[in-house]
């Protein structure tokens, strides 16, 4: 698809892009009232505590330090999320002709960050995992971050991001990588879906438990 789009002139490019652009409003839709499930380790010797931030457009995950503080990380399209080209027809471009990915990171200062108001997110739902698989994702999530190269963009908010070299896609996109970071941590997910809905089935079950009591 990037091909194509990349010989057409200038008027086929913008009806092909209006044209994905319409078949991505369906597909969301449609998508709407799927949600992916998580549920927590269910045996945690040495707990650490993650968040996964939901946007609505695109989803990131928080690890906690040990200083309080709490590491934002976001993966997601370079021009999108890097750049800042937020257009209807970019986001499209993003979702099915790509130009790359970015790994981004962000620093909120604890202890306890009010993750809530100082990222602006939607919802967040908290974790708890195991330390040490905390400790390895985030560590290999730095080293990651190394390799993208001297070209750093950083964002007055306090993020900066970095090229990626794994392809961005309405299949692979923000939210299945926080999936895939959210397994390494040892949670259980089912569902699938490229909007960011995460239910935490552990959670709501202590709920109705409390409830009935």
């Amino acid at each position: 698809m990037t091909a194509v789009l990349e010989r057409a002139t200038p008027f086929r490019r913008l009806a092909v892009l209006l044209w994905l652009a319409l078949l991505a409003l369906i597909a969301t839709t449609l998508s709407g009232c799927a949600s992916y499930q998580l549920r927590e380790p269910a045996t945690v010797t040495t707990p650490s505590t993650v968040h996964v931030l939901d946007y609505g457009r695109h989803a990131s995950l928080a690890i906690e330090q040990p200083d309080g503080a709490a590491e934002e990380w976001f993966w997601g399209d370079w021009d999108w999320f890097a750049r800042g080209r937020r257009g209807v027809l970019d986001g499209v471009e993003a979702l099915f002709a790509s130009q790359g990915s970015t790994l981004g990171r962000r620093r909120l200062p604890g202890p306890r960050p009010d993750l809530t108001r100082q990222a602006g997110v939607l919802e967040k739902l908290t974790l708890r995992v195991e330390r040490d698989r905390a400790d390895a994702l985030q560590r290999q999530l730095e080293q990651r971050f190394a390799r993208g190269g001297s070209e750093i963009i950083r964002h007055p908010d306090g993020r900066s991001f970095v090229r990626d070299p794994a392809p961005y896609s309405l299949t692979n996109n923000s939210v299945h990588e926080v999936v895939r970071w959210l397994r390494q941590l040892g949670v259980e997910v089912r569902g699938n879906s490229p909007s960011a809905t995460f239910r935490l089935v552990a959670q709501e079950r202590r709920a109705r438990d409390a409830d009935n009591r």
